[in-house]
């Protein structure tokens, strides 16, 4: 049986919880958009949880993930119920396209576990990974989680450096354009929502001690800049693409990325386009240790 670490000691804070519904930030003095929302309006990923695969652990076990941030996962932090009811209907997503799973709640020793999900004649992923979790079917018909990797950059990418820093620095509020010597790292390519057709990856390089090594996610349309993900895009660092999906089916990608937080440890992050913005949202956050280094290489040896 597949045990994780036990569970957190307290949620993520509510600033992660509601990544990408923030209002925006005072100060943003760049033309570029972060990726902040109206908290008037919905949010289509809101509802989304994490299961958790691990091959190296066991080959039929599909663990629902009680750290993910969507409302209908309960935070019992003292185990005395089970965080999703036993018995309750789910649709994970994963490479295979959405199947209806069944919930089974798990005790040991008076103290209910991260349960288990089940269905007859279960299909697994051929490897250790995440996948997505809704409380009802999801918009689109067949959404499936495709596994990418992000590609080397381009030199229009790299020749964008400045601007995103820019952005990046209004949106912290704090610093100058000047205090983010940025690195292009890696890009991916697809059809992402307002014009945007490519999303880039960039770093803080090591000139800039107190920041080196933290990353912003940026919405790209032919080479240019659109937006930042998030409302503090310098949040995050150790970025690894999980894969892609479409959960609503309107033609633009969701990508799942894994990443890293001082003070937050791992966490699983969804970049996504909805009501004409650019948005990052949290569905994962927990310092669990080695527990998912099966998947994530980036988790060796660190933290």
């Amino acid at each position: 049986m597949v045990e994780l670490p036990p569970e957190r000691t307290e949620r993520p804070t509510p600033a992660l919880a509601e990544r990408g519904a923030d209002e925006v930030p005072e100060g943003q003095g760049s033309g570029l958009d972060v990726g902040a929302a109206s908290q008037a309006e919905a949010d289509p990923v809101r509802g989304v949880a994490v299961a958790w695969f691990d091959s190296s652990l066991a080959q039929d076990e599909l663990i629902l993930l009680c750290d993910s941030t969507a409302p209908w996962v309960r935070s019992d932090l003292d185990g005395a119920t089970s965080c999703v009811p036993d018995g309750q209907p789910v649709y994970v997503i994963g490479p295979d396209g959405v199947e209806r799973w069944s919930v089974r709640a798990r005790e040991r020793e008076g103290r209910f576990l991260a349960p288990e999900l089940v269905r007859p004649e279960a299909r697994y992923p051929p490897a250790s990974m995440p996948e997505l979790v809704l409380n009802e079917p999801p918009r689109a018909a067949n959404p499936r989680l495709v596994a990418l990797r992000t590609a080397g950059p381009t030199r229009l990418t790299r020749a964008a450096a400045g601007a995103v820093a820019s952005a990046a620095a209004a949106a912290h509020g704090e610093l100058e354009a000047g205090d983010l010597p940025l690195v292009a790292k890696g890009e991916v390519h697809g059809e992402f929502g307002g014009g945007a057709d490519t999303v880039a990856l960039f770093q803080v390089g090591e000139s800039a001690p107190d920041l080196a090594g933290h990353q912003v996610l940026v919405a790209m349309s032919q080479g240019k800049p659109v937006s930042l993900f998030g409302a503090s895009p310098l949040e995050w660092s150790g970025y690894e693409l999980v894969g892609a999906t479409d959960l609503d089916g309107d033609g633009h990608q969701e990508l799942l990325w894994w990443a890293r937080a001082e003070g937050v440890g791992i966490g699983i992050n969804l970049t996504y386009f909805a009501n004409g913005e650019h948005r990052l949202r949290n569905l994962f956050a927990c310092e669990c240790g080695g527990a998912f280094r099966a998947a994530y290489p980036l988790r060796r040896g660190s933290m």
